[in-house]
C-alpha cells in the first residue's frame, strides 16, 4: 500500500474515531443549554441532509478515502459550487448538533479535535486534488472550502 493510501486511510480512521467519540459520550450538564436540544436536533438534521446532498453530488466518485478514485471527475456543481467539502461541512453541522446535545465539555473538545482533523484532512485531499485535476486551483480561487466565500484558493 502507498504512503499517501496509508496517510488517507489514517485520517478516516481518525474521523471516524472521532464521530464515535462524540455519539457515544454520555449526555452531561457541564454547561447550560437542555432546553436547546430542539434546535441542536434541527442543526444534527441540517447536518445530515448536507451531507446526503454531498454525497449524492459525487455519485460514482463518492470514497471514504480522499484521494480521487479511477470514476472521479472535478465535481463543480450543486453542493460543489458553494463550497468545496460539502461532505465534511455536513460532518461538522451533525457533530455540533449532537454536542449541543449532549452538553459535555468531552464531547466539545472531541469536536474541537474532529474540526482540527477535518481541517489537516481537506489540506491533504486538495493536495491529491490538485494534482488530479489541472483545473481544480482555478475552481478552489472560485469557491470557499466549507463556508461560501471564506477560505478560498
Amino acid at each position: 500500500m502507498s504512503r499517501d493510501k496509508k496517510i488517507g486511510y489514517a485520517y478516516v480512521a481518525g474521523q471516524l474515531a472521532l464521530i464515535a467519540l462524540i455519539i457515544a459520550l454520555p449526555r452531561r450538564s457541564d454547561w447550560p443549554g437542555g432546553e436547546l436540544n430542539g434546535v441542536a436536533w434541527l442543526i444534527f438534521l441540517a447536518g445530515v441532509v448536507i451531507m446526503i446532498i454531498g454525497a449524492l453530488g459525487l455519485g460514482s466518485a463518492l470514497t471514504a478515502h480522499p484521494d480521487p478514485n479511477g470514476r472521479s471527475e472535478l465535481k463543480t456543481g450543486g453542493l460543489y459550487a458553494y463550497v468545496r467539502h460539502p461532505i465534511y461541512l455536513g460532518v461538522l453541522v451533525t457533530m455540533l448538533g449532537v454536542t449541543i446535545r449532549t452538553r459535555s465539555f468531552i464531547a466539545l473538545g472531541a469536536y474541537i479535535g474532529l474540526s482540527a482533523l477535518l481541517h489537516f484532512k481537506a489540506n491533504w485531499e486538495e493536495k491529491q486534488l490538485r494534482a488530479h485535476f489541472p483545473d481544480y486551483d482555478e475552481y478552489a480561487k472560485r469557491v470557499g472550502r466549507l463556508i461560501p466565500g471564506i477560505d478560498k484558493g
